[in-house]
């Protein structure tokens, strides 16, 4: 009998190794599962609260307001990759206002009757993005640079005007409706503090 117990042992202790690099790999699955969640919530809720600040700015003729925008940290691959998204060629880890031309998109992304929705869009990595609409016209005009028509003036060198079609960089704004009470067209600057 004590012979019988020695010669299964090493068997057990297979199935016991077995056994225990399932729970280990199964651990680390949920883990990453987990994070992954975690940061694409934290994103998106980031987000959301970018899109009302743009949306609040939009809708107030002479309104200022200020927003830091700052992504959750470990979430991306920390370095940007260029990858196309629609028509448009972007970078991970990059977000960027876009309206939309297609009925469909807009009626099933934004609930939107309309022809045209203008959407946040933040590509975490690849095959992973994040989408909000934003409530302000599609036409809404965010000045390039000061001076002109639109009354954006010179910041500098504080902060910088900058396109927010393009690309919107990590950083704290100001945002600055500079619109006549009558227009339908609301004029946004917006700037980003430059670093020191």
């Amino acid at each position: 009998m004590d012979q019988k117990g020695q010669e299964s042992a090493p068997f057990e202790l297979l199935v016991a190794v077995i056994i225990m690099g399932f729970v280990m790999f199964v651990g680390i699955y949920a883990m990453t599962s987990l994070q992954k969640e975690q940061c694409y919530n934290e994103t998106l809720k980031t987000i959301q609260d970018f899109s009302r600040t743009l949306e609040e700015v939009a809708t107030t003729p002479g309104h200022i307001t200020t927003y830091n925008l700052a992504f959750p940290s470990g979430c991306g691959v920390g370095t940007k990759r260029q990858i196309t998204v629609g028509d448009r060629e972007v970078y991970t880890e990059q977000l960027f206002l876009r309206a939309w031309s297609k009925p469909e998109f807009c009626a099933t992304k934004c609930e939107s009757s309309g022809s045209l929705c203008v959407m946040l869009h933040y590509v975490l990595l690849e095959g992973q993005s994040v989408t909000e609409c934003v409530s302000i016209p599609p036409d809404t005009v965010f000045p390039k640079l000061p001076g002109g028509t639109e009354g954006c003036t010179d910041k500098r060198p504080d902060y910088e005007l900058i396109n927010v079609r393009a690309d919107i960089p990590e950083g704290y704004y100001l945002f600055q409706n500079t619109s006549i009470p009558s227009s339908t067209n609301p004029v946004i600057c917006a700037y980003r503090r430059v670093s020191s």
